[in-house]
């Protein structure tokens, strides 16, 4: 039975990258992952990610992440006892 070769668009992908990370040659070192801890079989593996946003001294997001993206976002109201959201 032959091995079907992963495509392209897969090769790319985070999810192949980070699983295959020091068991498949062919797979270049991850930029912003830090591995971390891999299990007896494999099964689990734990990764750091490195290089993460900065924040503030205060731990708040910085200005332009406030105006452009936390500004625009809509506010919802979760409605008691029924779990469904209301605009």
């Amino acid at each position: 039975m032959r091995r079907a070769s992963a495509s392209p668009l897969l090769r790319n992908s985070l999810l192949y990258r980070l699983h295959g990370y020091q068991m498949n040659p062919d797979i270049q070192p991850l930029k912003h992952f830090e591995h971390v801890f891999t299990s007896t079989n494999a099964m689990v593996r734990v990764y750091k990610v490195l290089d993460t946003a900065k924040r503030t001294e205060h731990g708040d997001y910085p200005a332009w992440i406030k105006k452009h993206v936390i500004s625009k976002s809509k506010a919802y109201n979760q409605k008691q006892g029924r779990g469904e959201l209301l605009v």
